[in-house]
């Protein structure tokens, strides 16, 4: 491995040599100190690594992290990058004195870019980056929150109340026959937590029900003092309520103050949110509740009193089930009584069916009976997660389907009707009972929002962020819609109302004083840690989608200042190297985010610890409860998303702040930005152009076009010369300045944020990949050949080649009788970054180009002004945006794995003798087709699109 030759400064030769390797992309924030003996970093590089499921990293020895986090004692274990096997690869060991042979070895080497690839990028405080692919998973500790993990003393303790509050109930509709009001307004009981420490304001979230919508909220309660006592009795009711009620006790799980992670208890509060001591000394009388049958006296003495079954949870004491199963009363049927007819055996009543069955005798012929629903039907339960579902590009939540047991599955219909004198009554009530459902999936949220308030509250002081109050109320948790406005309006026909309107007039870009002064909330954070695959209300992929635009946006700008002699393949090789999935994995790995991430559905029984519980260390089985498995491309999504997150909340500075924070070093904050701008004239290198005659722009501006280009745009340059560069094709010999190329660079980074920004705020009930097919049609050569023409910048563009302008007179040709969308959709597949042709007609990349270019050169004339670019170009685009916003497209590839037409199977490219590849795909293991390109990715672009226009022609329901 070889590094480019580099100078270093330092007090010592040692930090000298230190300073000189990490100048080598200039991504340290901070001067980097010596590395001192044992102190150093491995870098893994050796064969590829394909196909051995190996994952190449770095390993970090005793390096400190940034002088902002302090990681708890759960991630010091695991922070270091150490999940390779030594002896799968040949390593080498970078200490000052490699620095310094690497260093010596290439001093007459020169600082091309290529050199600068074959080096290992440095992620702060010595973590080196490889260049191969990171395929396998790793295994991360899942982590609990800090102020959770302090063990409850006979001594000051923190209250607070589990507010769930119902905020929509489903129409009768969406609504099954087993499906029960979630009345907790009027509730007796509730649930609250003690915890040994305060806990920090937390954003109110919503979780779906089988009735409808549920807003959870943590309300702080007061101080309170837990005797030796109490202690014992609040321990007694947390084991009783996850064992006896939610039964989610089993093996490998131990119930155990020092095994548990999380050290807080629940408690039931009454109506004036006070730990009810009278209930709590109920639970406390016994330690299983099982179903007593009673004896011939009591029986023969039974009277129905109907305040007994109010508000009830009742279970069938006669059939000696070794697991009982336990009902809601949710109506008493006052016209049917023990004599009336059993609705499966019509021969036979309710009294003489028992009788003849269970030969149980029923004394009381004048009760009603009794209508119950099952609360769940097996021990443990995934009724309560929130679900949702795209539809027609809304996001429609759904109730959770009713668990039912095998015996009301054979009734059908039939509602399940018991007598009250065969049935046993829990101590818990329906309502509380009802709340306990929700509990294991509220905790969890809990505890996540904790982590992600942790993980802000370490960046907060170095984003000079303020610090919320104890009483501070964050909103509710966003997830870009309510269950009711869902369920009344369509999310699509807001979206086309907001497309109406002027794209270039809206506000994307907030000023300083608007920004939240305390950053992003909790919840915000949380919704950048979480996956799609937890099938979430709202997960990361919207936030990761604005992180990825805004990251290759800020890179390219310091790339561009940074860089002024490197040309345009030279910087997008620097800026794939610094955007690498590797490299933001390697920088999320450092901050612990594979402890924190939500990876997978929330399961309370495959993957949840209750409070107060641990896991047998004796035991193999316990591994998805403490555990967690990830691909370091999601860490990599995860960092980008976090981006997207300080950035959608804080505003552009912020956002930079904490790239520089987490070891992203890009273009400096606004103000100082706009205070040197005046420097960047210099990058042009035109200094014969600059002596140009005053009159030029009155002379041959106006002959050249310039003037009307100018007009078309809606701008006029203050200097020129940015426009000119950005019309000068590098063909062009004698040109005045330098070619398009870098401001094609600058550009297209520019545009695509933009783009991406707009789509961003209007399309909020777009999933990802929806946003992701529009942005990819409006950002990709065919549309920005086809503005171009609209523009008419292929009139003032300077050329010298004729091949090229052959193609762009032709292409010209083919737009003039026809509109954007015309054009765009000509061929079946238009969500193409890298479409060749048309019907046939080439489509110039050079025009492309020319409009990416011409956007870079508004940005730098404007003062790096990303609203001036948006004025700009938000109209030039306008027919495009709305052109996909209002009719979707998908990628061929993706539509194909979509349809219902069987297996899909694409085979490897093969590189064919023209330079060509060829990629086949076979469907449904019968019919094979062949796409052929200029690389893989076009080449299986094109073998789906074949297969989607046959399959659609021969199957016509797809």
């Amino acid at each position: 491995m070889k590094l480019f030759s580099q100078e270093g400064q330092g007090r010592t030769k040692q930090q000298a040599k230190h300073q000189s390797a990490a100048a080598v992309l200039g991504l340290l924030k901070d001067p980097p100190r010596p590395m001192q003996p044992g102190e150093v970093g491995i870098c893994e590089e050796g064969p590829s690594s394909e196909g051995s499921g190996e994952v190449p990293t770095a390993v970090l020895i005793d390096v400190p992290l940034p002088p902002t986090w302090a990681p708890s004692r759960q991630e010091n274990a695991s922070v270091r990058l150490d999940s390779m096997p030594p002896s799968s690869v040949q390593t080498d060991v970078f200490t000052a004195e490699t620095y310094q042979s690497n260093k010596e070895t290439n001093s007459d080497s020169d600082t091309t870019c290529d050199s600068i690839v074959k080096a290992f990028p440095l992620v702060p405080n010595g973590i080196a980056v490889t260049n191969n692919k990171l395929r396998s998973r790793e295994t991360f500790t899942k982590k609990t929150a800090d102020v959770l993990t302090r063990p409850l003393q006979p001594s000051l303790a923190y209250l607070y109340h589990i507010s769930m509050r119902q905020t929509y109930t489903y129409e009768d509709e969406l609504r099954t026959s087993r499906t029960t009001d979630f009345h907790i307004e009027t509730a007796p009981l509730c649930f609250g937590l003690v915890n040994a420490s305060p806990l920090p304001p937390l954003n109110p979230f919503p979780i779906f029900i089988r009735s409808g919508e549920i807003e959870v909220q943590l309300e702080r309660r007061g101080e309170i003092v837990l005797g030796d006592e109490t202690l014992k009795r609040l321990r007694h009711f947390n084991r009783f309520l996850f064992r006896e009620v939610l039964r989610l006790e089993r093996e490998p799980m131990v119930h155990s103050e020092t095994e548990a992670d999380q050290k807080f208890l629940m408690v039931p509060l009454n109506r004036e949110r006070e730990i009810d001591l009278d209930f709590l000394e109920r639970i406390f009388a016994m330690d299983k509740f099982l179903p007593r049958k009673p004896s011939e006296e009591e029986r023969q003495a039974f009277v129905y009193d109907s305040t007994r079954y109010q508000d009830t949870v009742i279970t069938p004491w006669y059939r000696g089930d070794s697991i009982s199963e336990f009902h809601f009363v949710v109506n008493v049927w006052k016209n049917k009584t023990p004599n009336s007819g059993f609705p499966e055996k019509e021969r036979l009543t309710f009294k003489q069916y028992y009788e003849e069955k269970y030969q149980e005798k029923i004394y009381c012929d004048n009760q009603p009976l009794l209508q119950g629903l099952l609360t769940t039907s097996r021990p443990g339960f995934d009724v309560v997660t929130p679900h949702s579902f795209s539809v027609h590009g809304g996001v429609r939540p759904l109730a959770a389907p009713m668990q039912v047991s095998k015996r009301q599955s054979k009734r059908g219909n039939q509602p399940a009707l018991y007598v009250p004198e065969l049935c046993s009554v829990h101590p818990f009530p329906a309502s509380l009972w009802q709340q306990a459902l929700c509990l294991p999936y509220s905790l969890a949220k809990i505890n996540a929002l904790l982590l992600a308030d942790e993980l802000r509250l370490n960046f907060a002081q170095a984003l000079h962020l303020g610090a919320p109050p104890p009483d501070h109320r964050w909103d509710r948790m966003d997830v870009g819609w309510s269950l009711k406005d869902v369920l009344q309006t369509s999310g699509r026909e807001n979206e086309e109302q907001e497309n109406e309107k002027n794209p270039s007039q809206m506000e994307l870009f907030p000023k300083v004083s608007q920004v939240p002064q305390f950053g992003p909330s909790p919840g915000k954070i949380l919704v950048a840690l979480t996956m799609i695959n937890a099938f979430e209300c709202a997960n990361q992929e919207r936030l990761e989608l604005m992180g990825d635009a805004f990251l290759k946006y800020a890179v390219s700008v310091k790339l561009f200042i940074d860089e002024p002699t490197k040309q345009e393949g030279d910087m997008t090789r620097l800026r794939s190297q610094i955007v690498s999935n590797e490299y933001l994995y390697l920088l999320g790995k450092h901050l612990g985010l594979g402890h924190r991430v939500v990876p997978s559905k929330f399961s309370a029984t495959d993957s949840w610890l209750p409070p107060g519980y641990g896991v047998d260390k004796s035991s193999r089985r316990g591994g998805l409860l403490k555990e967690q498995q990830l691909h370091p491309k999601n860490i990599a999504d995860t960092v980008e998303a976090l981006i997207g997150a300080y950035l959608t909340s804080c505003g552009h500075d912020k956002a930079l702040a904490f790239m520089r924070q987490i070891g992203i070093e890009v273009i400096p904050t606004s103000t100082q930005i706009r205070s040197s701008s005046a420097h960047f004239y210099g990058m042009l290198n035109c200094e014969d152009f600059r002596t140009a005659p005053e009159d030029f722009r009155t002379t041959s501006w106006k002959e050249q076009g310039f003037e009307e280009l100018e007009e078309t745009l809606g701008y006029q340059f203050g200097d020129g010369r940015y426009l000119l560069q950005a019309l000068t094709h590098k063909s062009f010999v004698e040109r005045q300045t330098e070619s398009m190329e870098r401001l094609e660079f600058l550009g297209d980074a520019v545009l695509g944020y933009v783009v991406t920004q707009y789509l961003y705020e209007v399309c909020k009930q777009s999933d990802p990949g929806e946003l992701t097919d529009i942005r990819t049609a409006i950002v990709n050569n065919l549309t920005f050949a086809c503005v171009a023409v609209q523009v008419g910048l292929h009139r003032p563009l300077k050329i010298a080649s004729p091949v090229a302008e052959a193609k762009i007179k032709g292409f010209v040709d083919f737009c003039k009788s026809r509109t954007l969308s015309q054009v765009v959709r000509s061929e079946e597949g238009l969500a193409m970054e890298d479409v060749q042709s048309v019907e046939g007609i080439d489509v110039p990349k050079e025009l492309g180009d020319v409009l990416e270019a011409v956007a870079g050169a508004v940005f730098l004339d404007s003062g790096l002004s990303l609203a001036v670019v948006w004025r700009v170009f938000g109209k030039v685009l306008k027919e495009a945006i709305q052109e996909f916003t209002e009719r979707v497209p998908k990628n061929p590839v993706r539509q194909l794995y979509e349809l219902k037409c069987g297996h899909v199977t694409v085979e490897d490219s093969v590189a064919l003798n023209n330079g060509m590849m060829k990629v086949v795909i076979e469907v449904h293991g019968e019919r094979k087709f062949e796409g052929i390109g200029p690389n893989g990715k076009i080449a299986k672009y094109n073998a789906a699109l074949t297969a989607l226009m046959y399959l659609r022609k021969t199957s016509p329901q797809l």
